[in-house]
């Protein structure tokens, strides 16, 4: 990669600057979100609201790890 395409990758996603992890985190934290909505918004959730519950808090333990550092 030469500089143009690195100062593009970071201007598209700074984060990636300061920690891969962090922006690993952040992916996963946006797909548990997504899957939490779509429970929540089913009429009848079923196992899926506690699939919604676990993920919640799934992630904000991750959260909680995450302002530990």
């Amino acid at each position: 990669m030469d500089d143009d395409q690195f100062e593009e990758m970071y201007r598209r996603n700074p984060l990636k600057a300061f920690s891969i992890y962090t922006v690993t985190q952040l992916q996963s934290l946006r797909r548990m979100a997504l899957e939490i909505k779509a429970a929540l918004d089913q009429k009848d959730p079923g196992p899926d609201i506690m699939k919604a519950y676990d993920f919640f808090g799934f992630g904000r333990w991750v959260l909680t790890k995450s302002f530990e550092r």
